[in-house]
């Protein structure tokens, strides 16, 4: 091979070594994205109204109201101010305490 046919292969190399760098950091940085407090009330409220629809299947309704729990519990410890997610917390424990 010719001096200037390797400087090429390598540089071709060396530009895919990149671009497969910049994807991984690219999925690294998705990947750890953090969801607001908003998200959050939005699967929480999402949750909350599938046990609202789910009136014949305890067992169904009892699973989403524990994931709407994890999701406001999730939202306060995105932002331990937001008046709406403790409120929907106390909400949602209105709702898991209705049968006792």
């Amino acid at each position: 091979m010719r001096a200037n046919e390797m400087t090429g292969v390598l540089y071709d190399k060396a530009i895919f070594a990149s671009a497969c760098i910049a994807f991984a950091m690219l999925c690294i940085c998705s990947l750890a994205q953090d969801y607001t407090a908003s998200y959050w009330l939005n699967k929480g409220n999402e949750s909350h109204e599938m046990t609202i629809n789910e009136t014949q299947n305890r067992t169904a309704r009892d699973i989403f109201l524990q994931e709407a729990r994890r999701a406001y519990d999730k939202a306060i410890e995105v932002d331990p101010q937001s008046a709406s997610a403790w409120f929907k917390k106390s909400e949602l424990q209105v709702d898991l305490l209705g049968d006792f």
